[in-house]
């Protein structure tokens, strides 16, 4: 399945969770999470989490943990002087726990990937990278080696799932503060698509305004 797909299922499993809600108030933080990570994961594992799961809630726990120090001065100082840093205790020393839970489950499900592996049907992007090391294996100049696997998949989940959730509470938030965008992007949203399928990549053509919000909501 393409990305596309999967981002459509996510789409469906996300809209049945609104519907969960009643109507009630809740806090989209963790729902905007799962649904980011479960696109990513997807692709790159192969699986879903279904929203509340013990074993995503650590993963995203860790990465909001990591990202949180980053983003302190803790994190600042140790960009600028990690020489010296890393000497030193702080806060910014729990940044590399957090991330290598994140890791660690990924190495784990490398190695299953790497047992299971079925070299003419590739399930994610763990299998195409092991099918490229193995066509690879004689060449002393390959990429394609185990390190490289966990990295790839680590620079690509760590640099989508927050950057991604961040986005759309923004654009969520600014939906709320500009109702009348919120309608007009509604109404052209209900013209197109209607309420009996999910939308496509192609549907962004027939609906410039809509395109526009989130290309100025991913600006902003």
């Amino acid at each position: 399945r393409g990305v596309e797909e999967r981002i459509q299922e996510e789409a469906k499993c996300m809209v049945n969770m609104l519907r969960n809600t009643q109507g009630a108030l809740f806090n989209p933080h963790s729902a905007l999470d799962y649904i980011a990570a479960n696109v990513i994961f997807a692709v790159v594992v192969g699986i879903r989490f279904d929203y509340g799961d013990g074993t995503m809630d650590s993963l995203l726990r860790a990465m909001r943990e990591g990202f949180l120090i980053i983003s302190s001065i803790w994190g600042q100082l140790y960009e600028m002087c990690p020489g010296v840093m890393k000497w030193l205790p702080g806060p910014h020393n729990k940044m590399f726990k957090c991330f290598q839970v994140v890791e660690d489950f990924f190495i784990e499900r490398a190695k299953q990937n790497k047992k299971t592996l079925d070299v003419n049907s590739p399930r994610d992007l763990i299998d195409s990278f092991l099918i490229k090391q193995e066509q690879e294996k004689e060449n002393p100049s390959s990429k394609f080696y185990f390190s490289n696997i966990i990295s790839t998949i680590m620079d690509i989940t760590l640099g989508g799932v927050e950057p991604i959730s961040t986005t759309m509470r923004y654009g969520l938030l600014m939906l709320l503060k500009h109702p009348e965008v919120e309608e007009k992007v509604y109404e052209e949203i209900y013209r197109e698509i209607g309420q009996h399928r999910c939308p496509s990549y192609e549907d962004r053509n027939k609906m410039p305004y809509t395109q526009a919000t989130t290309h100025e909501i991913g600006r902003a």
